[in-house]
């Protein structure tokens, strides 16, 4: 799931640039995602920070 990430901050990320380190993070992660290099701890790692994505930007996406 968390793969969705990306693409919908990427959109925003241009005229919020406050959020462009989530963006940056959220893209390396789906790159992560794609390439399955992920170990266990990762993927706590993307739960983690979907979780803070869904609540610090939950109104503005």
């Amino acid at each position: 799931m968390s793969v969705y990430i990306a693409p919908v901050a990427l959109k925003t990320a241009r005229s919020r640039p406050k959020i462009s380190r989530y963006v940056r993070r959220a893209h390396d992660i789906c790159v992560m995602l794609r390439t399955r290099q992920l170990q266990r701890a990762d993927t706590c790692a993307v739960y983690a920070l979907k979780a803070r994505l869904n609540r610090k930007f939950k109104d503005k996406f």
